[in-house]
């Protein structure tokens, strides 16, 4: 009978192996934990930069009444005003308002404001762009023109049109 020989197993190595394992998982449970907290940190500074664009176009839309400047069909050509309200328009002006509540005002026919007033509420889901819902039903868009990063103009879809309304 011959005696096998049977290797002691190196405890300073096994021991010095688990250390290492134990330092390398606790790295990167350290770099998974701040990468998740850098990414919260993103989201909210992203949320907060949102709702202070959101506010400070807010703010400019409703600093004054907006008027209308000029039109286009939908084959993009300019077109008199008068072709997208009626022949009466030497005799109207038109207007668009917006509250800070979130409601609007849109003025689109000659005569008297109170005959042809469209309310509704509006939002801002972009910086260039307003979402506007009637209080018939109808929902729309504006697109808002920017200069110097101020608001230069609001372009409202309206039937086959796009009515720019200016500052008053």
């Amino acid at each position: 009978m011959s005696k096998k020989s049977v290797k002691k197993p190196d405890y300073a190595k096994l021991d010095a192996n688990r250390a290492a394992k134990k330092k390398n998982k606790k790295k990167k449970t350290m770099a998974v934990v701040f990468s998740a907290i850098a990414a919260c940190v993103f989201i909210i500074v992203a949320i907060v930069a949102v709702n202070v664009i959101s506010s400070s176009k807010t703010a400019e839309l409703t600093s004054s009444v907006w008027v209308p400047q000029g039109a286009k069909n939908a084959s993009g050509d300019e077109v008199e005003m008068s072709e997208v309200y009626n022949t009466n328009y030497s005799a109207y002006q038109g207007s668009m308002s917006f509250s800070d509540d979130g409601t609007f005002k849109l003025w689109l026919s000659p005569g008297d404001p109170d005959d042809g007033t469209h309310n509704g509420k509006y939002t801002l889901p972009d910086s260039d762009k307003i979402t506007l819902s009637f209080d018939d039903g109808t929902n729309t868009t504006a697109t808002v023109k920017q200069k110097n990063d101020s608001i230069s103009a609001v372009v409202l879809k309206y039937n086959d049109y796009e009515i720019t309304f200016v500052k008053q």
